[in-house]
């Protein structure tokens, strides 16, 4: 959520709120101790923490993220795409919810 202490960035490396650059950080931050304090608390419980890298998009190198070939599988790439110019527009599917898209 800041800059790192080392590269690669493994599943280790740690993470110290002073050092968080921007609001979706600190919030991913605080959910992290929360989540931490809760399973501290109830040990039975079971708990992932996920430190999202890039969920969307792709870098312009299409080096890393996500840049399909062929058709994307979930709505994200799409709009993408679009942005960009990929794409003229996204398609709306489905008839069975009344909504004024």
């Amino acid at each position: 959520y800041g800059p790192p202490k080392y590269l690669p960035i493994d599943e280790k490396h740690p993470c110290v709120g002073d050092d968080i650059t921007n609001p979706y950080g600190k919030s991913k931050y605080i959910c992290e101790h929360i989540l931490k304090d809760a399973t501290a608390a109830h040990p039975e419980w079971n708990v992932i923490l996920l430190r999202y890298f890039n969920p969307i998009g792709a870098h312009k190198t299409g080096l890393i993220g996500e840049d399909p070939i062929g058709r994307p599988n979930n709505l994200m790439p799409f709009i993408a795409q679009v942005a960009v110019g990929r794409l003229p527009y996204v398609n709306v599917f489905g008839t069975d919810y009344d909504t004024p898209d």
